[in-house]
């Protein structure tokens, strides 16, 4: 879509979370879902340590 106005784009935003476990469970899902297409390509031996979720950092608790 050479040229078309930014407006016109339908791209997705990340979704919103409540709270961080919320957006956990998100996460699990999206990576289980993950699992499963990737397994029904046939791409299901020793793909666990090809896809990884990134670890939600609580500033809080986390000093580093």
């Amino acid at each position: 879509m050479a040229g078309a106005p930014a407006s016109a784009l339908n791209i997705p935003r990340p979704p919103v979370f409540a709270t961080a476990a919320d957006e956990r469970l998100h996460r699990k899902r999206m990576l289980a879902a993950a699992f499963r297409l990737f397994s029904r390509l046939g791409f299901d031996e020793g793909v666990w340590r090809d896809i990884s979720p990134h670890a939600i950092r609580n500033d809080s608790t986390n000093s580093g």
